[in-house]
């Protein structure tokens, strides 16, 4: 009987992690000591704008920012996501370290830096709070602010954006040391 419930325990086990897919997936940034696409599209390699450094992470390594200057663009494919008909995902774990002002952890705007087809996800201090905001060309603005634990180190973002619907979830991760 125990051998039956280890067995399957292990089948689950398979079935759960096969229920991670990638079908859809443009690109992938572990961001641990360099800025490729895990899914080795070259094209998708982040372009730093000032020599990145990277500091403690989730796992391994993070990429970390001054609060200044630091930014990484992305000029592949991955750049022409989020438009204003295309359904997507984005994940990210991010660290605050500012007490004040703002840090944009992600921001895909038109190159001529016109408001019409902007995403944005926006961290604000002051509140503890995530700011996503997402204009598309017919002039919908969704804006959206979700408050975060200030008991917690580490920040788990999703945001999905569904047949025009956009949801914001969040989780916290590793409490943060008193």
């Amino acid at each position: 009987m125990r051998n039956i419930l280890i067995l399957g325990g292990l089948f689950l086990f398979c079935l759960t992690v096969n229920a991670q897919t990638e079908s859809g997936l443009v690109a992938h940034y572990f961001f641990d000591g360099n800025l490729l696409d895990a899914r080795g599209n070259a094209i998708n390699e982040g372009i730093p704008m000032e020599t990145p450094t990277y500091g403690c992470g989730i796992i391994n390594q993070s990429l970390q920012f001054n609060g200044g200057s630091s930014e990484v663009r992305f000029d592949g494919q991955v750049n022409n996501e989020f438009n204003n008909t295309e359904d997507f995902t984005v994940s990210l774990y991010f660290k605050p370290d500012v007490a004040n002002g703002e840090m944009y952890l992600l921001s895909k705007r038109r190159f001529n830096c016109e408001p019409n087809n902007s995403f944005y996800i926006k961290y604000q201090a002051a509140s503890n709070a995530i700011n996503v905001y997402l204009e598309e060309d017919n002039g919908r603005i969704i804006n959206i602010l979700a408050q975060l634990s200030l008991s917690q180190c580490w920040h788990h973002i999703v945001v999905t954006r569904n047949s025009g619907n956009v949801r914001v979830y969040g989780r916290t991760k590793y409490p943060r040391p008193y």
